[in-house]
């Protein structure tokens, strides 16, 4: 079984009857509508079920009620629209009620009409006769009897099988019944489409069908133009319903899982569907099942899910559980086809299951729960062989996509090497319909500061895409380090030294740089190791090293004695730092600050005469910092 998508709007509308959520009311306090819902019947009953729906009108509702055409072969009508007797009823019960002149398509298929005029003529025929036979263009439509799959007929199954010229005649068709003749009020229509039984076990072959129906465009455009409803035939079978023990929220999910099957595979189709999407946005409604009693269906057909549960409170409480799941999930259009069947003489039976579907409507206008909890009314009930099918929940469900990435990952988000990406692309229930883009492996061996991956798949379960955004950065920063520094000691300790080093990185403006010891540090006399490290926020290193040497007392009375010779009268300032450097050598610091005391004495005596005054100032601060070096106290 695949996953659930709660993305999509059929989940939202789940979601809504799961938290058993009740609608805004249908009708304000004064009794005015604040919103109108159409409920379309499609059914052999049409008089006596316009006066049930009228005997429990629910305010705010409008009834779209089919009338069976000429069905008399020999008949020169035979398949055109027919009006009384049951469409002036229909009208009598009030202006929210309307006709569906119902145009059976076989009927049609290889009529002498269609023949010799085409099917645009045929159309524009028969909305010319509708008038006729008393069909208001501002109260009335047609509907057309049935395309999809799989029904019996196949002028029914041409069109979604994509029959030669098929789909391109129902166009012309639709087009025809709208506009009429010329002056003829355009009337946009009704089509009521064809789906396989609630409980078919496997729908791998229709699922594909509807998916390659839904992709073709102009078809749709055109749907778009001249049709009003496209009225899905989910007619439910009880034991999808009637499970012992559940809640009305599993049984109104099963339920909308079967009724809005077609809505959510165009939901999922992406591109592909969009205009078939864009039509169901307002025309997709499914039809409920309120046809009793039918028998035990055998799949492939179309055909009345199983009804035959009782009467009564059986058959009553799904009609019920249908409305609320319909009006959850649907909101402003539903319907029902109302099929009496097998009933004999038993008239109050028939008009008891319609009277029930009327009442259903109208107690949930203001309260979706009201169809299951106002006097009278249940959703409850248990019927032999009760079990949710597994098919619908599933059906079209998109391909699933697991991406993969392999490589070595920094906290941050950054790739520091080469990274593969894969994807596991799966579709468990139409996988012969799977096609990719996009999803082969991929390595990325260079840095980049995003490159983006996106992997698509479609499937006739609709369409589905994931990417995955991958930063790449395995390069370290570039470290710049001081030429190493070489200082005088200015304590017994050492100096402080500051120094600069300086990182740059391709894709971090800021790198971390770390120095031991740390510019600032005090070096003590000697060489020390600088080691510097510049980490940028993907965690890749760059490291260097320097030197620092502070130099100590002897090295600076090495130059101190450099810079005296020839200073002075005579020899006298370089014999007494050579005396000081004597002493220093052979372990005497007290004797060496002695002296260098008489060198600064002699410096500041000669200061202005033999000696300039900025040069004597240099000498006895070179002399000064040497004392401080070896702990001179005075």
């Amino acid at each position: 079984m695949k996953p659930y998508r709660l993305i999509l709007p059929l989940a939202l509308a789940l979601a809504a009857l799961a938290a058993g959520g009740a609608a805004m009311p249908a009708a304000s306090a004064d009794g005015t509508c604040t919103e109108r819902t159409n409920v379309y019947l499609y059914t052999n009953d049409a008089q006596a079920l316009a006066g049930q729906l009228a005997a429990n009108v629910a305010s705010c509702a409008d009834y779209w009620i089919s009338v069976t055409p000429y069905t008399a072969t020999t008949s020169p009508n035979y398949g055109k629209p027919k009006g009384p007797p049951a469409l002036p009823v229909i009208h009598q019960q009030g202006p929210q009620f309307h006709g569906l002149a119902e145009i059976r398509l076989p009927a049609w298929c290889s009529s002498p009409s269609v023949t010799a005029n085409g099917w645009y003529a045929t159309g524009q025929m028969l909305h010319d006769w509708m008038l006729v036979e008393g069909y208001d263009p501002s109260r009335d439509t047609w509907a057309i009897n049935e395309v999809g799959w799989p029904t019996p007929d196949p002028c029914d199954t041409a069109v979604f099988a994509d029959m030669p010229g098929a789909r391109r005649d129902f166009q012309d068709f639709v087009h025809g019944l709208y506009d009429g003749y010329p002056g003829e009020t355009p009337m946009r229509g009704f089509v009521f489409v064809g789906s396989p039984i609630q409980m078919t076990p496997d729908l791998t072959s229709y699922e594909e069908g509807l998916a390659q129906w839904y992709a073709d465009t102009p078809f749709w455009q055109d749907m778009n133009r001249y049709v009003a409803v496209w009225a899905q035939e989910t007619y439910a079978d009880a034991r999808a319903w009637g499970v012992d023990g559940s809640s009305l929220a599993d049984r109104a999910t099963a339920l909308n899982a079967y009724f809005l099957h077609g809505q959510k595979l165009a939901a999922e189709g992406g591109e592909a569907t969009a205009a078939a999407r864009d039509f169901f946005a307002h025309a997709y409604t499914p039809l409920a099942n309120a046809s009793y009693k039918q028998p035990i269906p055998t799949p492939p057909v179309v055909a009345y899910g199983y009804t035959d549960i009782g009467y009564p409170s059986l058959i009553s409480n799904f009609i019920s559980a249908q409305t609320y799941a319909l009006r959850s999930s649907m909101g402003d259009r539903f319907g029902f086809a109302v099929w009496p069947n097998n009933l004999g003489t038993a008239s109050d039976v028939r008009l008891g299951v319609e009277a029930q579907v009327g009442r259903a409507i109208r107690d949930s206008q203001d309260d979706h729960l009201g169809a299951c909890t106002a006097p009278g009314e249940s959703c409850d009930g248990s019927v032999t062989g009760g079990v949710f099918p597994e098919t619908w929940p599933d059906f079209a469900t998109p391909p699933t996509i697991t991406p993969h990435v392999e490589g070595q990952l920094s906290p941050n988000g950054w790739y520091t090497g080469d990274v593969t990406v894969t994807w596991d692309v799966a579709e468990a229930q139409t996988p012969d319909s799977l096609v990719t883009s996009g999803c082969d492996p991929v390595t990325i061996t260079s840095d980049t500061l995003g490159t983006t991956l996106t992997c698509t798949a479609t499937s006739s379960g609709g369409w589905n895409q994931l990417t995955e955004t991958i930063r790449r950065d395995a390069t370290p920063p570039v470290i710049t380090l001081p030429t190493s520094p070489i200082v005088d000691a200015t304590a017994p300790a050492g100096a402080t030294v500051s120094f600069s080093v300086a990182a740059t990185d391709a894709f971090d403006p800021s790198p971390v740089v770390v120095c031991l010891p740390p510019s600032g540090a005090v070096f003590v006399i000697g060489t020390t190791t600088v080691s510097c490290t510049a980490t940028d926020g993907s965690g890749n290193r760059a490291a260097g090293s320097f030197t620092v040497t502070v130099r100590g007392a002897a090295e600076q009375l090495s130059d101190l004695a450099a810079a005296v010779k020839g200073v002075g009268p005579g020899e006298s300032l370089a014999d007494t730092v050579a005396v000081a450097r004597w002493f220093l050598a052979h372990g005497q610091p007290k004797l060496t600050c002695l002296t260098l005391t008489a060198f600064q004495l002699e410096v500041w005596a000669q200061s202005g005469k033999k000696i300039p005054a900025a040069q004597a100032s240099t000498l006895i601060a070179d002399a000064t910092r040497i004392k401080t070096v070896l702990g001179c106290t005075k």
